[in-house]
């Protein structure tokens, strides 16, 4: 009697939990967003891709030059300082130069220094250097080492190695601006700051607090 007084409340339960919503109506709920989602996603894609096909016709690209106005500005400060021009890149640390020949003569004679000739000059004094003291390196380890009297004759050699570079690559420099300044000096109340950093990672915030106490 028990059980069939129970058969009724259990087909009761399964009525109740026919009449929730069912698994396949959420599903299809779920689909039907995504596809609508889908949809959507198309749909900007298209316009974006007519816009970009419209500024194409047009002649125009983000990689376009920039305005005349825009020139203009900023071939101003090269008119008016020429020797910050042509700039040089920030890395690798000694980057080929253009036309660093004509700018290393120009800046070694005196009559037209830019800060890219400085640079061509001491680069192609460093690049010396460096083959110099491999050239010298390589003698020593082919050659004989011997007592006191031989460690200074490599001594010897290394200081006249070295002098006859300078002489070579930055005497004309020296002889060229002695006595005058190589850049005109700015009289507008503003400094000059050098900050040198190699690979530091606290270099941004060192340049930011640096604009930040600037007066303009």
């Amino acid at each position: 009697v028990q059980s069939i007084e129970s058969r009724p409340n259990v087909m009761d339960g399964s009525r109740r939990r026919r009449r929730g919503p069912s698994s396949s109506v959420v599903s299809g709920a779920a689909f039907r967003i995504l596809v609508l989602l889908l949809a959507i996603a198309v749909l900007v894609s298209c316009l974006l891709a007519l816009r970009l096909e419209a500024i194409a016709a047009d002649g125009r690209s983000l990689l376009d030059a920039p305005p005349r106005a825009a020139r203009d500005e900023e071939a101003a400060p090269r008119q008016r300082q020429p020797h910050l021009h042509p700039k040089l890149p920030h890395l690798p640390a000694f980057p080929a130069i253009a036309g660093e020949e004509a700018l290393r003569d120009g800046t070694l004679r005196g009559d037209r220094p830019t800060v890219a000739g400085v640079a061509s000059v001491l680069y192609r004094h460093l690049r010396e250097l460096h083959e110099s003291n491999r050239r010298i390196a390589k003698g020593l380890r082919n050659g004989k080492r011997g007592g006191p009297r031989r460690r200074d004759e490599e001594a010897a050699e290394v200081r006249r190695s070295y002098f006859d570079l300078v002489d070579r690559n930055l005497r004309g420099m020296e002889d060229a601006y002695r006595g005058r300044p190589m850049f005109p000096i700015r009289r507008d109340g503003s400094v000059f700051v050098s900050v040198a950093s190699f690979r530091e990672h606290l270099l941004g915030e060192t340049l930011a607090s640096a604009f930040g106490q600037a007066a303009r």
